[in-house]
């Protein structure tokens, strides 16, 4: 099986300026990579005026001090999309993770749908419930009911990407006789769900076309191979893929290729190699950036070539 390698957008080093964004995605094309992925998060709280603000830690499934702030910069997917469609020909556009029940489906449907329209049917879907119960405030959407929400939504997207006309009634939408126009390129356009979670597992097992999962590898083993066994109890082999997550941090890019052979035998289908500087390093108050767009692009390429050359060897 063939793996597909992709990277997230590392917004904290080389920052939101067009040109830079334009010059990284022309690369990854140049190397090979095959996917770019977009996190969002639409607001960031000050924790300064919020000292005792814990929200969940969506790695360790406890609360505690928030992952970002409100200084944190992050493109909104959808947006950057339309952008990077039209300076890429062939590499795929995902968002990784966007936060589904905080948005309005059909909103989202419309949006996709465009994006895939101008990427000529080049991207996917990534969602997860979250877990910044203030942002949940900000946008007016119930953070107790996010689970419930999504799993709705995932039912109501396919139809209006597949549909010229729907009727829906869930607890959260209601939809009569109406639809998005164009409809995306791909009907529908695929869905994979993140998290790592019990629920998310299942999520992704029995209605997803994929899982989206941050943990690192040498923690995930266990919970990859419930999720396979699932999937095969569920009689969905061949269709859910399987993303892992690989963080670069102060490691050298050759330290990297074992955790790309672990995650091979895994069963991974797609990677998300990310690059950026994290945990944020500060020298002297000051946040230590990876700026230059040739240092993410030669560490992904090193990663690729040598995992690629010691499977052909």
């Amino acid at each position: 099986m063939s793996l597909s390698f992709g990277t997230t957008y590392p917004t904290m080093d080389l920052g939101t300026e067009p040109a830079v964004l334009a010059a990284w995605a022309r690369g990854l094309e140049e190397i090979g990579f095959d996917e770019i992925y977009l996190p969002e998060h639409v607001v960031g709280i000050n924790v300064q005026e919020r000292p005792d603000w814990e929200p969940l830690n969506p790695n360790t499934l406890q609360t505690g001090k928030p992952l970002y702030d409100h200084r944190t910069p992050f493109l909104e997917p959808c947006v950057a999309m339309g952008f990077l469609a039209g300076v890429t020909e062939r590499i795929t556009l995902t968002s990784g993770i966007m936060v589904a029940p905080q948005r309005q489906t059909v909103l989202i449907a419309k949006q996709m749908a465009i994006a895939d329209v101008l990427s000529k049917g080049r991207v996917r879907l990534g969602v997860g419930v979250g877990w910044n119960d203030a942002e949940f405030e900000a946008l007016g959407a119930s953070f107790k009911q996010r689970g419930k929400r999504m799993d709705q939504q995932i039912e109501l997207l396919r139809r209006l990407w597949t549909e010229e006309s729907v009727t829906y009634r869930g607890d959260f939408d209601a939809v009569t006789a109406a639809g998005i126009c164009p409809l995306p390129v791909q009907r529908p356009i695929p869905i994979i769900t993140g998290g790592d979670s019990e629920p998310a597992l299942e999520r992704a097992a029995r209605t997803a076309d994929g899982w989206f999962i941050t943990s690192d590898v040498s923690k995930a083993g266990d919970r990859v191979r419930r999720y396979w066994e699932r999937v095969d109890e569920l009689g969905r082999r061949d269709a859910p893929s399987l993303t892992g997550t690989i963080y670069l941090a102060a490691r050298q890019p050759e330290e990297l290729v074992e955790d790309v052979e672990r995650w091979a035998r895994l069963g991974a289908t797609h990677l998300n190699i990310r690059t950026s500087t994290y945990p944020v390093q500060l020298v002297g108050g000051e946040i230590v950036r990876k700026a230059d767009v040739d240092t993410h692009l030669s560490a992904l390429d090193t990663i690729r070539t040598t995992w690629l050359g010691r499977r052909a060897a």
